[in-house]
Order: structure tokens, then C-alpha cells, then sequence
């Protein structure tokens, strides 16, 4: 019997299928990011595309490399205070209009249902 055969097809997904452990809470959120230890404190301009208790999508103009650090922050309408959160960056890709980057990051610790709700609404 192959390996193959022997994982069975429950555990076996198919290329480019979501497998996502999260529902992703689709948002259009402007934010920023700066990447930790680079040194330079420069902050990048992002729009959050969605968001779950494990981690965050982004548009940026700039390209991260996975494994990197950022502080992603979400912008928020006074008084509300801005949101902010450390992600790793463990994907990323050209977005579809080969303008910027599709960057997706897992979240250092998870967020909370209350939290949840300020990222995403």
C-alpha cells in the first residue's frame, strides 16, 4: 500500500484549496505596519483585507519576507483608540493587479471574540 493510501483522502486537500482552521471576518480597514528589528521605525500604509482569531490579511505597496515581525496597527476614529498587534508574516503574494502584495500574517497570540469584533467591524 503507498503512503499515500494510507492517509486517506480525509486528511489530503486538494491544490488551492482554503484550509484555514478560521473564518476569516471580511473588512476594508486602512491601517500600517512597521517591520520589528529593522531598525528603520518606518511605517508602511496598509489596507486590511480580513481578519480571524489567528491572523490578518494585508495590501501593502511593500513586499515583507515570511517570518518577519510586524506591529500592524488599524487605524480607528477618535476616540477610539488604534488597534495594535504583532503578526508573522507567513505568506506572501502579488496581488491580482500586480500593484502590491498580498501579505498574510499569524497573530503572536490569538484574539478574543470582543476583540475579534473591534478588528473587524
Amino acid at each position: 500500500m503507498s503512503e499515500l493510501a494510507s492517509v486517506g483522502p480525509a486528511t489530503v486537500a486538494a491544490p488551492g484549496a482554503d484550509r484555514r482552521a478560521w473564518v476569516r471576518q471580511v473588512c476594508n480597514w486602512q491601517g500600517s505596519v512597521r517591520a520589528l528589528g529593522e531598525g528603520t521605525g518606518l511605517f508602511w500604509e496598509v489596507t486590511i483585507l480580513d481578519v480571524s482569531p489567528a491572523g490578518i490579511s494585508l495590501y501593502s505597496s511593500r513586499r515583507f519576507e515570511p517570518k518577519t515581525y510586524l506591529a500592524v496597527e488599524r487605524d480607528a476614529v477618535p476616540p477610539a483608540p488604534r488597534k495594535m498587534r504583532i503578526g508573522r508574516v507567513i505568506h506572501v503574494r502579488k496581488a491580482e493587479d500586480q500593484s502590491g502584495w498580498i501579505i498574510g500574517c499569524a497573530f503572536a497570540s490569538k484574539l478574543s471574540q470582543d476583540e475579534l469584533k473591534e478588528w473587524s467591524s
